[in-house]
């Protein structure tokens, strides 16, 4: 049996891809006490031949998050549960990647190795931040990239449309090469070009300054892409140099997690962007039904022969 246990308070993600598979809801009663404390009681008796799948909101207040996890695992391993499976679309804590000042604490690696600790088997995430934070887990964390989703939403949306693929910064190269190859589009990357003093993003520069220009002069839409939308600085500084060159086609933002923090989505208006499209990882107003996340979860548990066949 496939067993779905869903955290009571992630609203925006739609698994009714999971039912449809032949995942059971596990009936769970989750409150809080007058202290805040945080309890959680199953309802439904334990399979110990069963399968289980435990899907977790990030995003927002990732400690009660963790905590809500931690509880919600530890109790499955104590009542008898074998197979247990974690997934955290957005993966909280994954920016503190590394130790950038002496004595820092690595938050990504820390909260990683608690959850296996505590019963997982696995790990799964969408678009982490670093994946090579967490190499030395090797494959009990699974970090699915979403091209599949973005260039399926291309081709069904875009299907007429003369694109290019921008990275706002020059670390997610690698990914949009990838969607490029998918999709057949072309793409570009940006640069950060810093104050050499404080370290503050000064401005936007094209990698390449010719390809830019020929993608001014011949595309009719521009999709600028990136894994964490916060306070959206980034990406509209991107636009902002895009149409302050002459751009005067369409041009989409898509994000796999939109935290919109502040007046986030102000910025990328006012930078002249036209669409902005996110997944259901973390609860936004611009969630599109066709990046939901749930089939790349499904589809990579079946394709590595983690979950028996029921449908």
């Amino acid at each position: 049996m496939l067993y779905l246990v869903k955290d009571p308070l992630y609203r925006s993600f739609r698994y009714d891809i999971f039912l449809k598979y032949g995942f059971t809801i596990l009936k769970m009663e989750h409150k809080f006490f007058p202290d805040g404390e945080t309890y959680i009681r199953f309802l439904d008796d334990i399979d110990p031949e069963g399968y289980y799948l435990v899907i977790i909101r990030g995003y927002p207040e990732q400690d009660r998050n963790i905590i809500r996890a931690l509880f919600i695992l530890e109790t499955l391993k104590d009542l008898g549960a074998r197979k247990i499976y974690l997934c955290l679309p957005y993966m909280p804590y994954s920016r503190q990647d590394k130790r950038f000042l002496p004595g820092e604490a690595i938050s990504a690696q820390i909260i990683a190795r608690t959850i296996l600790d505590r019963g997982a088997d696995i790990i799964i995430t969408i678009d982490v931040h670093n994946e090579a934070a967490y190499h030395q887990l090797n494959n009990r964390f699974v970090n699915i990239r979403s091209t599949d989703l973005w260039c399926s939403y291309i081709r069904k949306n875009l299907p007429d449309r003369d694109i290019c693929i921008i990275s706002p910064d020059i670390g997610r190269k690698g990914f949009i090469k990838e969607l490029g190859e998918k999709c057949n589009a072309t793409t570009l990357s940006f640069m950060k070009v810093r104050d050499p003093h404080t370290g503050k993003i000064l401005h936007h520069e094209p990698e390449d300054p010719d390809a830019y220009r020929d993608v001014l002069k011949n595309r009719d839409t521009i999709i600028i892409i990136d894994d964490i939308i916060a306070t959206g600085g980034t990406v509209a500084g991107v636009a902002r140099r895009i149409r302050r060159d002459g751009f005067q086609g369409k041009i989409y933002t898509f994000f796999t997690h939109g935290l919109f923090l502040g007046n986030a989505y102000d910025k990328l208006m006012y930078a002249g962007v036209d669409h902005v499209i996110c997944t259901d990882t973390v609860d936004n107003p611009f969630i599109h039904e066709d990046v939901c996340v749930g089939k790349l979860i499904l589809n990579f548990l079946e394709k590595k022969g983690l979950l028996p066949y029921v449908k």
